[in-house]
């Protein structure tokens, strides 16, 4: 029950984060509203442009690693070249270790997450008996990572995410973990919890425990990892807020207002994507934008008015929308005028220019 309520204090503190990593998501994926027919909806796919073109930058080419040089001798020198040719070797190490996953590359994928805003992981070296070692990073979804900062790094984190149930079996098997707990599900639900040691538990508080639970079972008792000195995860934001504390004050001092943002809402800032000064330029541009195909729409089915001596049918409406009718036999007092569609009002036409000038504005150059 402690460590359940662990957890569950971490998600409640992170829980604007994730409602506003969603809505991100959603704009990103053009998916944060859906077309009720026969009404027109126009989803602009600038949040989908300017991520992509940002990961296509950033991961487009292969990363150039340097070691600092200063006045060295060439023994000094050789050693640093050689140290430059490792680093290559070890990400591309992690590059094919990752892609074997069924990914795709290290470093596109680390970037996508970088553009929404967070970046999660951990690296590792994975030895199997007299086998060369591995090197792995996996990087985690963000908003499945549940940190707790303190002066000397994470003090706990949490990670909770759903998988499939042969995933779930095959991440048991890779660690040497118990399986004959995991209950076979549609969806198994993944709690991996590291904590510093609790010192009044007689644990020692500069060394990591870590417990593992699939489907609400531990396949991994709470274990002590002398090997490392700190958590073996990261989690850094990008583009956000400055961190702010469990305890901080607010973040606005007028926190009172309608509005501003309380201690705990200010997580849903703590790391923010490439397009976030556009979140709700993007919902008016395509109100606007729908409102306006909307009035195309209804314009393009022609209308017409026929004026009659007594006001009788001349032809049906079935007859005219099938262009059944090619000429009509009119007499004196009898007539067929189309009626003038309204067309888009000046006003509407300013705020689209407005709008779009904002959008480029406050998008990447």
């Amino acid at each position: 029950q402690i460590f359940h309520g662990k957890v569950a204090v971490l998600q409640a503190f992170w829980g604007n984060r994730n409602v506003q990593g969603s809505r991100d998501r959603a704009l990103l994926h053009m998916q944060y509203k859906k077309r009720k027919p026969p009404y027109e909806l126009i989803i602009s796919n600038e949040p989908a442009v300017h991520h992509s073109g940002a990961v296509s930058i950033l991961a487009g080419k292969e990363p150039i690693y340097r070691l600092p040089v200063t006045i060295q001798q060439q023994v000094e020198r050789s050693k640093m070249d050689k140290g430059e040719r490792f680093i290559y070797g070890i990400m591309r190490e992690v590059d094919k270790r990752w892609r074997m996953k069924g990914h795709g590359p290290w470093l596109n994928e680390m970037m996508y997450y970088a553009g929404l805003g967070a970046v999660s992981g951990q690296p590792r070296i994975v030895k199997r008996g007299r086998a060369a070692p591995e090197f792995h990073c996996d990087l985690f979804h963000p908003m499945t990572v549940y940190p707790s900062f303190g002066e000397a790094g994470l003090v706990a984190v949490a990670s909770v995410y759903k998988t499939t149930y042969d995933h779930a079996i095959s991440i048991c098997r890779a660690n040497g973990w118990a399986t004959e707990h995991v209950e076979k599900a549609e969806d198994v639900e993944v709690t991996n919890y590291w904590e510093m040691g609790v010192e009044k538990d007689g644990e020692d508080p500069a060394i990591p425990s870590n417990i593992v639970l699939m489907g609400g079972h531990i396949v991994k008792k709470r274990t002590a990892h002398e090997e490392f000195g700190r958590i073996p995860i990261f989690i850094y934001p990008v583009n956000g807020v400055p961190w702010r504390g469990l305890a901080s004050p607010n973040m606005d001092a007028n926190a009172e207002q309608e509005g501003a943002l309380s201690v705990v809402d200010w997580t849903a800032a703590w790391g923010r994507p490439i397009f976030w000064m556009n979140r709700t330029l993007y919902r008016s541009l395509d109100r606007v934008l729908s409102y306006e195909a909307e009035r195309a729409r209804k314009g393009a089915y022609g209308k017409y008015l026929a004026l009659t001596e007594e006001g009788q049918q001349v032809f049906t409406q079935k007859e005219f929308e099938d262009a059944q009718l090619v000429t009509m036999n009119a007499t004196t007092g009898e007539s067929l005028t189309p009626i003038q569609p309204p067309s888009m009002p000046r006003e509407s036409l300013e705020l689209i220019n407005q709008v779009f000038s904002m959008v480029q504005r406050g998008g990447l150059n």
